[in-house]
């Protein structure tokens, strides 16, 4: 919504409390009240200007997403709890044991694929239930298991300071 000369433009029109005032600098004297064509106008150059900032936003916040392997071990956790089984009700008991028989491998079976987020250097999981599994089969093999992760790349420099910093 745009507020020009106390009036409000938007789908609140009449409502003036649910109106957003946008603070646009008027081109006259403000003694001087434009017409109303003219308040249209400014509106119009106001959106077009915000569309513009937003394209902008959006290019600085684009993210990469990219398919990696990387270690089991490398891969951290996004929560400090999770569920005693899978949300069908299958229990991670039963993938680990297929994991062991050989019946499911982490780099073959598409559902072991894994959302990430990259952090600076670290790699968090958004399926921490698969990563459990995957975890504890690690666990009891001597070789590296290996897993496959869809993993999403922040590039705006401020979010990546807010997400070093946040603790709360």
């Amino acid at each position: 919504a745009c507020a020009l000369s106390g009036h409000a433009v938007g789908p609140h029109s009449g409502d003036r409390e649910a109106s957003v005032q946008v603070g646009l600098t008027p081109r006259q004297p403000p003694k001087a009240r434009p017409q109303p064509r003219a308040e249209v106008k400014e509106c119009v150059s106001g959106l077009e200007m915000a569309r513009a900032i937003a394209q902008q936003v959006k290019a600085s916040v684009a993210v990469a997403l990219e398919d990696l392997r990387s270690a089991v071990s490398d891969v951290l956790f996004t929560q400090d709890s999770i569920g005693h089984q899978f949300s069908d009700g299958r229990t991670f008991e039963a993938l680990i044991d297929s994991l062991r028989s050989g019946v499911v491998e982490s780099l073959r079976d598409s559902f072991l694929t894994l959302d990430a987020v990259q952090v600076d250097d670290k790699v968090f999981c958004l399926n921490n239930r698969r990563l459990f599994c995957l975890k504890e089969f690690q666990r009891s093999v001597p070789s590296t298991v290996l897993v496959r992760l869809r993993v999403t790349q922040n590039k705006d420099p401020m979010l990546n300071r807010f997400l070093r910093a946040y603790t709360t």
